[in-house]
């Protein structure tokens, strides 16, 4: 019997969808988005030409963003990626900040702000954090001052109500 459209676009569909059921993505590591928060973001933080030419020195490679039709005057970051995880550094024109580094990385978690709160505190040496909501469907980050006009937020962004993943990120307020 011949497969019909229909039938045919669900046993494609069913076979593109077998190795991702069989490859269960290891959960995001904290501790490795802290190393490589530390060691990028955390070295000149706001002078975000230094922190790229740092970045290179330790094996991140530059990526390009593509612009998507529509965008507008979006202000397109600088891109860097290494070992899953991805480094963007932008100067905003425009909004309530004036330089932002931040670490994230595809893989997904179930951590909530506040464990990785608790993995990020320590090293920022800053106090207790002010904390997010604690909703694993939103996004639920802490907020350190390390200095004046500079913070941190670490924690989950969650895209979707589903995709939770971990981004740390230091910024500077205008």
């Amino acid at each position: 019997m011949p497969l019909i459209p229909r039938h045919l676009f669900t046993v494609l569909a069913l076979l593109t969808s077998l190795p991702v059921q069989a490859h269960q993505e290891p959960e995001a590591d904290p501790v490795a988005y802290l190393r490589a928060f530390n060691d990028s973001c955390r070295r000149g933080f706001p002078d975000l030409n230094v922190i790229a030419a740092h970045a290179v020195t330790q094996g991140w490679t530059e990526t390009t963003p593509r612009i998507i039709a529509g965008a507008g005057d979006m202000q397109l970051p600088r891109m860097f990626h290494r070992n899953g995880l991805l480094l963007s550094l932008v100067a905003p024109t425009k909004g309530d900040y004036r330089a932002v580094c931040q670490v994230t990385g595809s893989g997904s978690t179930r951590l909530m702000g506040k464990d990785v709160a608790a993995i990020v505190s320590p090293s920022l040496n800053a106090g207790d954090p002010v904390p997010g909501l604690g909703d694993p469907k939103q996004d639920d980050m802490a907020t350190w001052t390390v200095a004046p006009d500079i913070s941190v937020q670490a924690g989950i962004n969650v895209y979707r109500r589903k995709v939770r993943s971990l981004s740390i990120s230091v910024r500077q307020v205008r």
